[in-house]
C-alpha cells in the first residue's frame, strides 16, 4: 500500500508511510535525530518555565528569530555556549556527561575550567543587566 492508497490518522502513520517508501527521507530523518531531540528539549525547558521566545530572546541578549531557529529542526546542532546560555536565560543550567552503556556518570563535562568560566560569566552578566533595569525602574518610579 503506498501514502495514496490511503490516508494516514496520525502524523505518525504518515511518517512511517513516508520513511517506508522514500530511503532519501529516511536518511535525513535519522541524521536530524540529535538535531530534533535538542530542538525538543530547549522547547520543552522553555515552556516549563513559562517563557515565552521573546523572553528567552532578551534575557540571552538575542533576537527572537535566534531562538526559533534553535529550536527549530533544521541547521546545525547549537555550540556548547549557546546551549549554556539559552538555559541561564531560561533559569536553568546545563548538565552533560559521558556515560557507561550501564548508566554510570563516567565524567561530568560541565566540571571543566572552561564551560564553569562561561557559565559564570554568563550568570553574571544576566544578573548585571537585571541589576541595571531594576536601578533604571527604581530611579524612574522615584521622580
Amino acid at each position: 500500500m503506498t501514502m495514496s492508497d490511503r490516508r494516514p490518522e496520525t502524523f505518525d502513520d504518515l511518517r512511517d508511510e513516508i520513511l517506508a517508501e522514500r530511503p532519501d527521507a529516511r536518511e535525513v530523518w535519522h541524521a536530524s535525530k540529535l538535531k530534533r531531540a535538542v530542538a525538543m528539549a530547549l522547547v520543552g525547558m522553555r515552556k516549563r518555565v513559562g517563557l515565552t521566545q521573546i523572553e528567552v530572546a532578551k534575557r540571552a541578549g538575542w533576537d527572537k528569530g535566534y531562538v526559533s531557529r534553535l529550536e527549530g529542526v533544521a541547521g546545525g546542532l547549537p555550540e556548547l555556549d549557546t546551549l549554556v546560555r539559552y538555559a541561564l536565560a531560561c533559569g536553568c543550567e546545563l548538565r552533560l556527561g559521558l556515560f557507561h552503556a550501564n548508566g554510570k556518570e563516567v565524567v561530568d563535562l560541565l566540571k571543566s575550567q572552561t564551560v564553569a568560566t562561561l557559565a559564570r560569566s554568563e550568570r553574571r552578566a544576566t544578573e548585571s543587566e537585571s541589576d541595571v533595569e531594576e536601578t533604571e525602574e527604581r530611579r524612574v518610579a522615584e521622580a
